[in-house]
């Protein structure tokens, strides 16, 4: 059998090899090759995308051992409703069992259920503790059990449904709560209103106060003078009494003489009425004696007149002597003879008039004795007056130095009434303010507060939810990846045939590559196909995000290419560290910072941006159009590098093997 000379040209450049086979690579390979990153990308996105809307998909089991209690009178079965509430979300969460703790402990054992959450026997009455006292306040908890069979993201899953379950319970309990304080604030609102208008009426008699203590500051003054003048008064009153008293006594001594005295002109004038009789009568005589006399006259002159007639003119001196004697008693103002009749009719009249005085005399003798004896016994009482007076005026004095003293104190009360009805004016004032600035809700608004202020940050969905659009620039690029690896697991990176024959390094390196080229190009239209869906890009955006995946396909079939042709084995384990890194930096950001610094150097970072930036529609994607187009010539670099240090044959090499 002869062996085939090294020098021997092959029948065709263009035909492909095995990677350790001289086995010819037939369609059904190249379809298998082209079918890889499809398959990867596609169970990438059916494994991941939007896990969210399978979790119904999931069972896991509820227990509810709460004992319901009553606050003010109602029942509260805070345990139940938890239970109704992770029950009632069918789309949005697990598919939960209402079971009881043993057939729950049996599904957690054998995987059956991926969580149980227990609710303990005092659940509701810790939920509802903080209606009693602070010291009884107790915070209420769930059990939370996964199954040691669970996927590896089924116990955080299970914690977030649960924690939103709690969420929502407590959202109801702080609703329940705030609403009850909103009422709060109304009552407080409707007595701080009543208090505002109590602290208004309060300044206003506070006010009234002010201005009667002022006054009564002012009387309080004028009743210091007038106690002043009061004590002045009866120490003046008592000396007059003391004056009174002492005339009093003379008086009573001057009416003891008086009726002494009247007595005794009482038993003097007994005797008057007969000395006025003998009187009368004795004047009487005289009157009828002149009366003889007159008359005897008149005989007499007329006797004289006969006896002497005048001579001549002139009178007779006897005649006229009796004559001028007649005249003068009869002469009507001066005449002895009315003047006797004048006499006797007024002895007459004294007579009648002296004989009561005696009697008169006597009553007026008793009544100045009576009257001793009151002036005695008012100067004994003028005397006690006197006393008491005094008394009085000292008593008098005090007063008027306590009313000098509640004088002195009034301005202050004063003063005070001002301050206290300024501030009750104040108090009203700020009562009113905060009245004013004191809410009152109605119903409907004490709702949609208690609402807002149960959950004040709320949450607006937009962008993507996780695995989502967002995911598929990872996704494919991931794909992509592993297509390009997988070209070079079947197809051989640089041709044993073609490193013996003269042709170029370029077109030798240019001959592995272009085979994976073109497979990367279908790869990456088939990838932007079945990503659609998950995208939902219009047209010319599609187009655009399937000439980049080819362009990325492009790009890491020649670094794959460039690895596996300068390292062999050790181009390959290097290919797969750039999936687990890109992997590990890109699912979760809770990853070491390591990995995120090592994808910045990577090829499948500027694809990720590119492949990111047509579904942004940002000019992210003609930077990572320039990262790609960098690490493409990279990898041809290295595959050069390969062509030419393969070429170079040892002096081994051309020994015949033993």
């Amino acid at each position: 059998m002869t062996t085939p000379s090294p020098l021997r040209r092959p029948r065709s450049l263009f035909s492909l090899e095995r990677m350790r086979s001289d086995k010819r690579v037939t369609w059904l390979t190249i379809v298998g090759i082209v079918l890889v990153p499809l398959v990867i990308g596609g169970l990438l996105v059916w494994a991941l995308w939007n896990p969210t809307d399978r979790l119904g998909e999931v069972k896991a089991a509820v227990v509810n051992l709460d004992q319901p209690v009553t606050v003010n009178g109602q029942v509260v079965p805070l345990g139940r409703q938890m239970a109704a509430g992770l029950l009632s979300a069918k789309n949005e969460n697990f598919t939960w069992v209402l079971t009881d703790q043993k057939d729950a402990n049996a599904g957690i054992a054998d995987g059956s259920y991926v969580a149980v959450v227990t609710i303990p026997k005092n659940f509701s009455k810790a939920a509802t503790s903080t209606a009693g006292t602070s010291a009884a306040a107790t915070q209420a908890t769930i059990d939370v059990r996964t199954s040691q069979k669970s996927k590896l993201v089924d116990p955080a899953i299970s914690q977030a449904v649960t924690t939103t379950a709690t969420g929502v319970l407590n959202k109801q309990l702080t609703t329940t709560y705030l609403e009850n304080v909103y009422v709060g604030f109304n009552t407080l609102h409707d007595q701080l209103a009543k208090a505002a208008a109590g602290a208004g009426s309060l300044s206003s008699g506070l006010t009234q106060l002010a201005s009667g203590t002022h006054q009564l500051a002012d009387g309080a003054t004028q009743l210091s003078t007038g106690a002043d003048s009061l004590a002045s008064g009866l120490g003046q009153l008592s000396g007059g009494a003391s004056g009174l008293a002492s005339g009093l006594g003379t008086l009573s001594d001057g009416m003891t003489q008086y009726a002494n005295g009247v007595s005794q002109g009482a038993a003097a004038a007994q005797q008057l009425p007969a000395g006025a009789a003998q009187l009368a009568t004795g004047t009487a005589g005289v009157r009828d004696g002149i009366g003889a006399t007159v008359t005897a006259l008149t005989e007499l002159e007329k006797n004289c007149k006969a006896l002497h007639p005048g001579v001549g003119t002139t009178p007779d001196p006897i005649c006229a002597g009796i004559q001028a004697t007649i005249a003068g008693l009869t002469k009507p103002d001066t005449g002895l003879q009315p003047v006797a009749s004048q006499v006797a009719a007024g002895a007459q009249t004294l007579s009648s008039s002296v004989a009561p005085l005696p009697g008169q005399l006597a009553q007026s003798a008793s009544a100045a004795q009576q009257l001793a004896s009151g002036a005695s016994q008012s100067a004994s009482g003028a005397q006690q007056l006197a006393s008491g007076v005094q008394q009085s005026a000292d008593g008098a004095s005090q007063y008027a130095a306590g009313v000098q003293q509640f004088a002195a104190g009034v301005p202050a009360l004063a003063s005070g009434a001002d301050q206290s009805a300024a501030g009750a004016a104040s108090l009203a004032s700020g009562l009113d303010q905060a009245v004013a600035k004191l809410p009152s809700y109605d119903a409907g608004q004490r709702t949609n507060l208690a609402s807002v202020a149960s959950q004040p940050v709320g949450q607006k969905q937009s962008g993507t939810t996780a695995f989502g659009a967002s995911s598929v620039p990872l996704f494919a690029s991931v794909a992509l990846w592993l297509g390009a690896f997988a070209s070079f697991l079947v197809l051989q990176a640089i041709s044993r045939r073609a490193l013996l024959t003269s042709r170029a390094a370029g077109l030798i390196a240019s001959d592995g590559l272009v085979p994976a080229a073109v497979i990367g190009v279908v790869q990456g239209l088939l990838v932007a196909a079945i990503m659609q869906p998950a995208m939902q890009l219009g047209v010319g955006a599609w187009f655009g995000f399937a000439g980049v995946a080819a362009a990325v396909a492009v790009c890491f079939a020649a670094v794959n290419h460039g690895l596996v042709a300068l390292f062999g084995g050790l181009g390959r384990f290097l290919s797969m560290l750039v999936v687990v890194v890109t992997l590990a930096s890109g699912i979760v950001s809770t990853a070491p910072g390591f990995f995120d610094s090592v994808t910045a150097w990577l090829p499948t970072s500027p694809a990720i941006t590119a492949l990111q930036g047509v579904v942004d529609g940002s000019t992210g994607v003609w930077r990572g159009l320039g990262g790609l187009l960098i690490w493409t010539a990279i990898g041809f670099g290295l595959a050069l590098a390969a062509v030419a240090r393969r070429r170079i044959v040892t002096a081994a090499q051309l020994l015949p093997a033993e």
